[in-house]
């Protein structure tokens, strides 16, 4: 958990995820019973999720990104549990819960709220 209105995730292959250094520092934290979360031992850093319905896939923290790689168009999710102090600004899609799929076009049991 931190204290930011919100949190930036990218979904990556697990294979295309390579480090500089430091893996095998990193602590793993069960979070739920659906994932855990991989942070830094030293300075607490989220680095990534793991959830266990999609072993081939990381959710990495775009902080500790190098670079400035390609990205698809962003969504907002968990819209309908965001602190009432913070406005949403952007034309970007607005979920009140997760999209269904990965690309945040299905509706599946998500209330779409734009």
């Amino acid at each position: 958990m931190h204290g930011a209105a919100y949190a930036s995730f990218a979904g990556v292959s697990r294979d295309d995820v390579h480090f500089q250094s430091g893996e095998s520092d990193l602590t793993h934290y069960r979070s739920s019973t659906t994932g855990k979360r991989s942070f830094c031992p030293t300075c607490g850093s989220n680095i990534y999720v793991a959830l266990d319905a999609e072993p081939d896939v990381l959710y990495v923290a775009m902080g500790v990104i190098d670079g400035n790689p390609p990205l698809p168009r962003g969504y907002h999710i968990y819209v309908g549990s965001k602190a009432p102090w913070h406005d949403i600004t952007d034309d970007l899609r607005q979920y009140d819960k997760a999209p269904a799929d990965e690309d945040g076009d299905a509706d599946q049991g998500t209330q779409k709220l734009t």
